[in-house]
């Protein structure tokens, strides 16, 4: 028999041939065969009968950790991004000058904006109605003291020389009836204790005023005021009963006009449960 023809360099034309190296994941080209590597294909009619058929192993997909965009794209979002970082910066900007306006607003005009949004709210109201049981020093007569208090109803805002004034006085007269008497100048009740407090203080949250006192063996009850007019009229002799208005005033307030009605029959005591009977509670209302 005559030897098989060695097969030349040349591919066969129509055949194809598989490289194992074309299975790789790297993407590499596989070499070009050469004359040495290339054998002949054993014809199929050829295999043995008891041969198994060949398993090909699936060649994985090429995975990457990263991904390529295209210039048009990658310029597109480095735009984007430059965009939103300027408006990130634009923003931080501008609450910061608005904090910085919003300081020095509040520097300046706070005090306008707190008393037209929350102005000052002092209120009068009793204290002692009954009478509070002292002495004066000297000469060490029994007095019978009446007093009130300002109440600061916003204790975070701060009430500056404040006062209470007497701005008017009126007389019951036979019939029953409240006459106004002439006040040619108001005056001011005094700060308790009046010995030490100055005219005018700051409220923070409440601060008692000596509204007027009886003593024992007199003849009227007596206004507690810094001053009074030579032609004051004010004073509640026996049987007598008047009606006093007062008004809280200070910086950026004036309180509506509050009424105190003091009515004496002339007797005294040093029992306040049993003063009552003689010169009733004294309380503040507000003027209708």
């Amino acid at each position: 028999m005559t030897a098989p023809a060695t097969p030349t360099g040349s591919r066969r034309k129509g055949s194809k041939w598989h490289c194992s190296s074309c299975s790789s994941t790297n993407g590499s080209a596989a070499p070009s065969p050469t004359a040495a590597s290339i054998t002949a294909p054993t014809p199929l009619t050829s295999r043995p009968a008891n041969s198994k058929q060949p398993t090909t192993t699936p060649t994985k997909p090429f995975n990457t950790s990263w991904i390529c965009l295209p210039p048009k794209a990658s310029r597109l979002f480095d735009s984007s991004s430059q965009q939103f970082s300027g408006l990130e910066s634009n923003i931080i900007n501008g609450f910061t000058a608005f904090g910085t306006i919003a300081v020095a607003v509040s520097a300046i005009w706070g005090a306008w904006f707190r008393f037209k949004l929350a102005p000052t709210k002092l209120a009068l109201v009793e204290h002692t109605p009954e009478g509070d049981l002292t002495t004066f020093t000297p000469p060490g007569t029994r007095v019978l003291f009446y007093q009130m208090k300002v109440i600061n109803q916003r204790r975070w805002l701060p009430a500056e020389n404040c006062r209470v004034m007497l701005v008017g006085v009126s007389r019951r007269d036979p019939s029953g009836v409240f006459q106004p008497l002439p006040m040619s100048v108001p005056s001011q009740f005094t700060w308790a204790p009046s010995e030490v407090m100055p005219p005018t203080v700051t409220v923070l949250r409440e601060q008692v005023v000596d509204f007027g006192y009886v003593a024992e063996n007199s003849n009227r009850f007596i206004p507690r005021v810094y001053w009074m007019s030579n032609n004051f009229q004010g004073y509640v002799g026996p049987n007598e009963a008047m009606r006093f208005q007062v008004r809280i005033e200070a910086v950026n307030f004036s309180s509506p006009i509050y009424v105190v009605e003091v009515s004496w029959d002339g007797q005294w005591s040093d029992n306040p449960a049993t003063m009552r009977h003689h010169l009733p509670p004294i309380r503040p209302r507000l003027s209708p």
